[in-house]
């Protein structure tokens, strides 16, 4: 596997896994940000599995380093400030440096970018994608969100896909820590594979049940912020349901991805 360390340094930096040589003759970048509890391997791993599914394709990885142990011990307080989206100057430099890639890469003549996120990774992702420079070439933007810790917005870029394959109990917890409190309750009934309609009207009953009065003014509200999401629901293919949130669980759909992409 070719790997090529780029814009940053071994412990936490960015690379390329992949064949590299036809990255200026593809009209489309492939760029990956792994989730939580990643070591610079796992990183690499997962990216490979990308690039095999790209038959052999160039994926730039935005390293996210958010180690298991240091996460639980060495760590403890700044990790928590960033699940709590609090902008210090590490997760910064991740979301600028992820941003800056993905507006150097549209600045070349037709080319697109397809983002791939994990987990944590969706969350980087979806501060990068915020960056003002990218409102002109939005549209060149294709996302691909798997067990994303924050549902994002479709219109954070050209196209946005949601995954979530069975309970999703991890990225479950994230969206509740990330979200809105009214903003969650849609996306719970999205997520149990709701249609927009129907995600609008159980929130808006919930919230009225002591009554029974769904205004027509609250239950437009709630259907216009559940239109801004596209989220596609999988059955859970692990009898451990935590397996779900496994990047791997999702290689079929990055599969069809790749089809799509390079039929």
């Amino acid at each position: 596997m070719c790997i090529e360390v780029v814009d940053g340094d071994v412990e936490d930096g960015s690379f390329i896994v992949g064949d590299i040589e036809d990255e200026e003759l593809s009209d489309v970048s492939l760029i990956f940000c792994n989730g939580i509890a990643n070591t610079r391997s796992d990183a690499i791993r997962k990216a490979g599995y990308i690039s095999e599914e790209f038959r052999g394709k160039h994926v730039f990885c935005r390293y996210n380093p958010t180690e298991l142990l240091s996460w639980i011990i060495t760590r403890f307080w700044s990790s928590l400030n960033r699940l709590k989206e609090t902008k210090n100057d590490e997760s910064n430099a991740i979301v600028q440096n992820l941003a800056d890639r993905i507006f150097k890469e549209l600045q070349k003549e037709n080319k697109r970018v397809l983002l791939i996120a994990h987990s944590h990774g969706v969350f980087i992702a979806n501060r990068a994608l915020k960056d003002k420079r990218l409102d002109a070439v939005r549209e060149r933007i294709e996302v691909h969100a798997f067990a994303g810790a924050k549902i994002m917005k479709s219109d954070r870029a050209g196209r946005v896909w949601n995954y979530v394959c069975g309970s999703a109990i991890i990225s479950h917890f994230a969206n509740w820590i990330y979200h809105k409190k009214e903003t969650f309750e849609i996306i719970k009934e999205l997520r149990l594979g709701r249609t927009c309609e129907e995600a609008a009207r159980n929130v808006v009953a919930k919230r009225n049940s002591a009554d029974g009065i769904e205004p027509l003014s609250e239950y437009e509200e709630c259907l216009r912020k559940a239109k801004k999401y596209n989220i596609s629901i999988l059955p859970s293919r692990n009898w451990l349901s935590y397996r779900d949130h496994s990047l791997v669980t999702f290689l079929p759909e990055i599969r069809r991805i790749a089809q799509e992409c390079f039929p």
